[in-house]
This record gives structure tokens, C-alpha cells and sequence, in this order.
């Protein structure tokens, strides 16, 4: 559920997937301090649904910029993004989404190794602070016109056996996968076991309320 900011009246929603017979829900966080969590966590509870969420970190929060200040931003917004899922579910949850470093930042250039060890760095934190709350944290993995640090399914476990934390696991995104995979197939065993789950899309991607079939 991508909203701008999950409100109140967003709320509705949740009891609207349970009814299509989704049993989990996944909603992007806005600001994590201003989510609703006594009112989600009461309908989640009522229509026996689970959920995960998604996190996209900005100019403001991005974890691989060259300036410190702006790096540890970003690990604060993630921590705080766990806290808030702890309070709506207790744990045994997943945060995904573009949380390695701020949504379409790109320099033009391949990462370089500041960029790459940044990251790690700072996702190590970040799954370390997850994990005391029984939570993981999975990398959507995007198209090179999203993010210039990893684009494949193979980079994005490279990334996360860097981090070397049970908690880091990879999202890929068929949309994505169209733009950027040879082979739709996981590159290996260690790719399998890290994979949480598959976001299934249609592509191309339509503006929202357009028939699926338009290009």
C-alpha cells in the first residue's frame, strides 16, 4: 500500500486486502513517528491479517553520501522505522523498500568503494538494531535509473553477505527485474535462503488508475 503517508483514513484499506484474501498487507512508511500504529495494529488484530512495510530514505537520510551527518541520519530513520513496526506487531516482521541509500540518488558513476563500505556499514547497524526486536530488513533491488549501487539480484546478496547479518535479506520486484535480470532465476543456494519474498508487478508500469493493459 503506497500512500504518501498511511492515515487514518487509509485505514479501510487493510480490511479491503483481507476481504480480496490477502492474508498480509505491506505499507510504505511516510514518516515512521507519525504512523498510526493503536489503529492498525487494532484492525491488523481484528481481520487476522499480518504485515510488512517499506521504507524509502531521501536526500536528507541518504546512507551512502559522502557527508557523515547525512549517513547517520539515515540509520536513525531506520531505527526509528523499527521501532514503530515493533509497536504495530511485536516482532516477526519485515521492512523493505530502497532503506541501503536514498531513493534516485545517483552520481553517474559505478559505486565506488566508499559508497559500497558506507552502505555496509550503516545496513550493518541497522540490522543489528532489527534484530533485537525480531525483525529483518530486506533491499529492494532497483533499476539502475532508481539507485547506482546494486541493480541485480547477485549484487544485492553480495551487499548483504557483506553485511553478514541473518537479518539483511534481499525484495527483488519483478518491474524491476524486467529492466535489469538476464535470468529470473536465483543465482544460487545462499540467494534462496536470503530471498524474504517476491513483490509481483505488472510491467510496464502503469500510471496509478490505468488499465493494466495500456503502455
Amino acid at each position: 500500500m503506497l500512500t504518501d503517508s498511511f492515515g487514518e483514513d487509509n485505514i479501510d484499506l487493510i480490511k479491503k486486502a483481507g476481504k480480496m484474501c490477502f492474508d498480509r498487507v505491506e505499507i510504505a512508511f511516510g514518516d515512521p513517528e507519525d504512523f498510526r500504529v493503536k489503529a492498525v495494529k487494532k484492525v491488523l488484530n481484528e481481520d487476522k491479517m499480518g504485515i510488512n512495510f517499506a521504507v524509502g530514505l531521501g536526500p536528507d537520510s541518504n546512507s551512502i553520501s559522502p557527508e557523515t551527518e547525512i549517513r547517520k541520519a539515515g540509520v536513525a530513520i531506520m531505527k526509528k522505522a523499527i521501532d514503530t513496526a515493533y509497536a504495530t506487531t511485536g516482532g516477526n516482521c519485515v521492512i523493505g523498500g530502497p532503506n541501503f541509500a536514498a531513493w534516485l540518488y545517483l552520481t553517474g558513476k559505478s559505486p565506488s568503494e566508499d559508497e559500497w563500505n558506507w552502505g555496509v556499514e550503516n545496513y550493518r547497524q541497522i540490522c543489528e538494531y532489527a534484530a533485537t526486536k525480531d525483525i529483518s530488513i530486506a533491499v529492494e533491488v532497483l533499476n539502475r535509473f532508481e539507485t547506482h549501487l546494486f541493480n541485480t539480484l547477485s549484487e544485492a546478496y553480495r551487499f548483504c553477505s557483506d553485511v553478514g547479518l541473518p537479518s539483511a535479506l534481499v525484495q527483488p520486484d519483478t518491474y524491476h527485474m524486467s529492466q535489469e535480470e538476464k535470468s529470473w532465476g536465483m543465482p544460487d543456494s545462499t540467494a534462496r535462503r536470503n530471498c524474504i519474498h517476491l513483490t509481483a508487478q505488472g510491467f510496464p508500469r502503469p500510471s496509478q488508475g490505468s488499465p493494466w493493459g495500456r503502455h
